[in-house]
C-alpha cells in the first residue's frame, strides 16, 4: 500500500476513534472494555501527537517492553 493510502487509512481510523470517544462522552454509547496492548495504544497516540506538534518540536517516546496488557475501553 502506498504511503498516501496508508495515511488516508490512518486518518479514517483516527476519525472513527474520535467519533467513538464523542459518543461515549455523550453517553449515547456504552463503553466496551477489551484487552489492549498499552504500548500499541501509546504508539498510535505518539504518532498522532507528532503530526499535531509539527516538525519544530522534537518528541521522544520510550516504551516498557514488558508492559502488561490491560482491560479498558480503547476509546
Amino acid at each position: 500500500m502506498s504511503e498516501s493510502l496508508q495515511q488516508v487509512s490512518d486518518a479514517a481510523q483516527r476519525a472513527s476513534s474520535l467519533t467513538r470517544q464523542l459518543l461515549t462522552f455523550s453517553r449515547k454509547q456504552v463503553m466496551q472494555s477489551k484487552i489492549i496492548d498499552l504500548n500499541q495504544v501509546l504508539g498510535i497516540m505518539t504518532k498522532m501527537l507528532r503530526r499535531l506538534l509539527g516538525e519544530d518540536v522534537k518528541m521522544e517516546a520510550r516504551y516498557a517492553p514488558d508492559l502488561a496488557s490491560l482491560e479498558a475501553d480503547p476509546a
